[in-house]
């Protein structure tokens, strides 16, 4: 799994969306998977590797999140992620009608509940799951020809992306603590400056945890020597 201290959300997807479609049963007779763009790759390619799957990570923008300037950054991320599935065929019917459902069992993916979710190790996301918002875009294309070098093979290329956007933020690390409070007391009420002197108490938070504090109600009639109990729970 990998950790989103060291890799970003979108690379966790695109590697996340890749693992899942080499679990479709319609994709069981691929011979090569790949993350580099498909124009790197066909020049080496040869029939052991084909049919192929590309998944990859085209292109990514960043906007804020919310006012730029009011708390830490944050971003709603745009990210485009494309696929490329290669086939050889003679019949160009044939080889359209292939990319055709090839691309349709790619979109049915989004089908699953749970599509949306990415799961990811690290402090960043404190080891929850990375969550899409939106789909907000698609694109496809089939291509023939052949960029081989052999020129042996006629090939059908289908070629398509999709754009997710999700969102990310960077709070300061370490956070500051609260381990310390300070609290003016003014009792009893209806409270008479002539009569009461105020008094203050000081509480320390050895633990993390949300806290209560007794009715004043509830103190002993030494309360100006007391202080008044602090439940942690």
């Amino acid at each position: 799994m990998l950790n989103t201290d060291i890799n970003s959300p979108s690379f966790v997807i695109r590697d996340g969306m890749l693992d899942r479609l080499k679990q479709v049963p319609t994709f069981q007779s691929v011979k090569r998977w790949s993350t580099a763009p498909s124009m790197r790759v066909q020049s080496q390619m040869d029939a052991n590797q084909i049919p192929f799957i590309g998944c990859y990570l085209l292109e990514e923008t960043l906007g804020p999140d919310g006012d730029p300037n009011h708390s830490e950054p944050r971003f709603i991320h745009t990210v485009k992620v494309g696929f490329s599935v290669i086939i050889t065929c003679p019949d160009e019917a044939v080889a359209e009608q292939n990319l055709d459902s090839a691309y349709w069992t790619i979109m049915r993916q989004l089908e699953n509940p749970r599509w949306h979710k990415f799961p990811a190790n690290g402090n960043w996301n404190l080891g929850e799951p990375l969550r899409i918002e939106s789909v907000t875009r698609g694109s496809r294309k089939h291509q023939f020809g052949n960029k081989m070098i052999s020129n042996e093979m006629p090939l059908a290329e289908l070629i398509m992306d999709l754009t997710f956007v999700y969102r990310s933020s960077f709070p300061p690390w370490p956070l500051d603590d609260l381990n310390r409070i300070h609290v003016d007391v003014y009792y009893p009420w209806p409270y008479d400056p002539n009569l009461y002197e105020p008094f203050t108490v000081e509480y320390d938070l050895p633990i993390e945890g949300e806290f209560t504090v007794n009715d004043y109600s509830t103190l002993p009639p030494d309360w100006q020597n007391s202080k008044p109990t602090l439940t942690v729970f």
